[in-house]
């Protein structure tokens, strides 16, 4: 049995024919096949083949939602989604703290990455592989979602930790702070150097 036309155009066709094996077991009839999701029913009263068509594309939905408080979600979170270096998505986190990217190619690895935290949290550092695989399931850094992909559409959770980012080394409150301290010292020197022509007077 083969399939001829995918049901949609976001299904992929069966790529393999489906052998179906019928075998007699005593009085009873055994069916078998290959490359299916289920098969159910029983003799006489017939058997009935579920085959499953898998998407050409999946949604992915980004929730982002603050660290040790997953039901506060985080709007104004912006993101970008690369396909090695080629951007292909980009978006802020919504009222709600959701992206949602729809059409993204099966067979394929993608790169989310955080360009700017929400007011009053820090930035997560490094980037999330995404993997969307053949069968449409999604594995992020190597390790698959623990919920299932509905409809079409995947669920990831974003945390971010509350905080203010202290300065960078070298940043401006360092070259202020030097600035600063030196400005101190020659004015302690100005001092000493006046203190001293005042005795010599």
């Amino acid at each position: 049995m083969t399939e001829t036309k995918e049901p949609g155009d976001n299904y992929q066709k069966l790529k393999d024919p489906i052998t179906v094996k019928v075998a007699l077991n005593g009085k009873n009839l055994e069916v078998t096949a290959s490359g299916v999701y289920e098969i159910t029913g029983s003799y006489p009263s017939g058997y009935t083949i579920k085959v499953a068509n898998y998407p050409k594309t999946v949604s992915i939905k980004v929730v982002k939602v603050e660290q040790g408080n997953e039901d506060k979600t985080l709007s104004g979170a912006e993101f970008e989604l690369y396909n090695g270096p080629e951007l292909v998505k980009s978006g802020t986190t919504d009222s709600n703290g959701v992206i949602e990217w729809k059409d993204l190619q099966v067979d394929t690895t993608y790169t989310l990455k955080e360009t700017a935290a929400p007011a009053g949290y820090l930035m997560p550092s490094g980037t999330t592989k995404i993997l969307i695989m053949n069968d449409g399931t999604v594995k992020l850094n190597g390790e698959a979602l623990s919920q299932k992909v509905v409809d079409g559409i995947a669920e990831i959770t974003v945390t971010n930790n509350p905080g203010v980012p202290l300065p960078s080394t070298g940043g401006p409150g360092a070259y202020l702070y030097t600035i600063t301290g030196g400005g101190v010292m020659l004015l302690a020197g100005a001092v000493l150097l006046a203190r001293r022509k005042r005795e010599r007077a």
